[in-house]
């Protein structure tokens, strides 16, 4: 905790709650958007509409959003050159996770927030039925868990290389191929982590190619398919803490 501290007293004034806020800005004008112009069926498949719509799109901003708190959070240690010094005043694993713990937080408060917009968008607009509340839990519980193996992606990208445009370069590239991700076959989208925030949802979308319309239903949750999700953070979590280690600095 005294690691989460320090990182939080190190950032006040790094502006790193901008991009969050820019990101829920974001994702709120696509919600109002998106359900203002809603009617009739649109109503009944509301809610399924706005979850998977609101996952898809995370798929293209959680990303970046990612990339960019890890960086904020790294920057001044290799600008600084100051990783030296808190190696002989923290062990490297304190440091780790003190980093680690300060960068997700942000991602965390994001999802909260977002779906508590969803929720708020759903009653506003008219949306059929009550809020779906387990729904909505899922939806919060895929963005975080997402969030988690995503944001320990660029946490070791921006810890490696002294070079931020890396890391922002690989969240750019991470929100491309995660948004084009929706696009391929599931036993390959499972492949890919950007996209999991999609791939892991509890909403269906069947296509009705006469009519041109699209209807959107709940599903019983695909917890197997969280598997590769689970490996990766496996592998990520040991790998960071061990090139922290055994970093030069």
């Amino acid at each position: 905790m005294n690691a989460f501290a320090l990182e939080a007293r190190k950032c006040r004034r790094r502006k790193i709650w901008v991009m969050p806020l820019l990101i829920l800005g974001f994702q709120l004008l696509w919600t109002l958007w998106t359900t203002g112009r809603m009617d009739g069926e649109d109503l009944r498949d509301g809610w399924a509409f706005v979850i998977i719509g609101t996952q898809m799109l995370n798929c293209l901003t959680m990303p970046v959003l990612a990339s960019v708190t890890a960086s904020r959070v790294w920057d001044m240690e290799h600008k600084g050159q100051t990783l030296k010094l808190l190696k002989t005043l923290t062990p490297s694993s304190g440091i780790f996770h003190g980093k680690l713990l300060y960068g997700y937080l942000w991602m965390f408060l994001c999802g909260f927030l977002q779906t508590l917009v969803i929720a708020a968008a759903g009653k506003l607009q008219g949306f059929y039925g009550p809020v779906p509340g387990g729904q909505l839990a899922y939806a919060f519980w895929v963005c975080s868990g997402v969030n988690l193996v995503i944001y320990l992606i660029y946490q070791i990208l921006s810890m490696v290389y002294a070079n931020q445009l890396i890391p922002l370069t690989a969240g750019l590239l991470g929100a491309f191929i995660g948004f084009l991700s929706n696009l391929f076959p599931k036993s390959l989208g499972l492949l890919i982590p950007w996209g999991y925030y999609s791939r892991l949802s509890s909403v269906a979308v069947s296509y009705d190619l006469e009519a041109v319309t699209a209807h959107y239903t709940f599903i019983p949750i695909p917890w197997a398919d969280w598997i590769p999700a689970v490996i990766l953070l496996v592998i990520l979590y040991p790998a960071g803490r061990i090139l922290l280690r055994k970093k030069e600095v």
